[in-house]
């Protein structure tokens, strides 16, 4: 397996001991997608607000300052701003979004939960997701009765970020785990017989 520069900085900071530093089971394996709709989101946000304050500045110079216009600008920057923060976070948190099985346990970040390390004697089984929204995606099933559904391995993401080809997936479908879910169950197999 290709090890990420990210996978491989994290798991060191993760890290107990010198046998901790081994990345098992990292994703997502690209995180240069991102740069795509990062950039977009940047220039889109600065053409807007820039547009926005040209009005505004040419209103002002016009000496409609105070008046209706104005106050219309402001407000359009305001909302416009607000947008674009919002879709400056969905954007940051999913490229955080991601998933680190290492010698000690996996290590979970993603939007709409805490940055969580399960330690591999915590997990029961690992198992893959096999309704809803989130087929395909790889389930911690945490000995506690507890299932952690891993975005960063969700089958959409997974195909975009992880290098995964559309047939390869299709081929596999109903049949055998999604390769990302293989790897964790190999990974978790792997703890329980002693190998990590």
């Amino acid at each position: 397996m290709n090890v990420p520069a990210w996978a491989q900085k994290r798991a060191d900071r993760l890290a107990t001991g010198p046998h901790d530093r081994t990345v098992l089971v990292a994703y997502p394996q690209s995180r240069g997608v991102f740069a795509v709709p990062i950039i977009a989101c940047i220039i889109a946000a600065v053409t807007n607000i820039g547009v926005l304050l040209a009005l505004l500045i040419a209103a002002r110079g016009s000496g409609v300052a105070g008046t209706r216009t104005t106050v219309l600008l402001i407000t359009g920057i305001v909302v416009v701003t607000a947008l674009f923060a919002a879709v400056a976070y969905l954007v940051a948190t999913s490229f955080r979004t991601s998933v680190l099985a290492t010698p000690r346990g996996v290590e979970i970040r993603q939007l709409g939960m805490r940055d969580s390390f399960v330690p591999w004697h915590q997990i029961a089984r690992v198992e893959e997701q096999t309704h809803g929204y989130r087929t395909g995606a790889a389930v911690l099933a945490l000995g506690s009765g507890k299932r952690i559904v891993i975005h960063a391995t969700d089958s959409r993401r997974a195909k975009l970020y992880n290098g995964h080809s559309l047939r390869e997936v299709h081929h596999r479908w109903l049949t055998a785990p999604m390769p990302w879910t293989q790897q964790l169950i190999d990974a978790h197999r792997a703890h329980l017989a002693g190998h990590v």
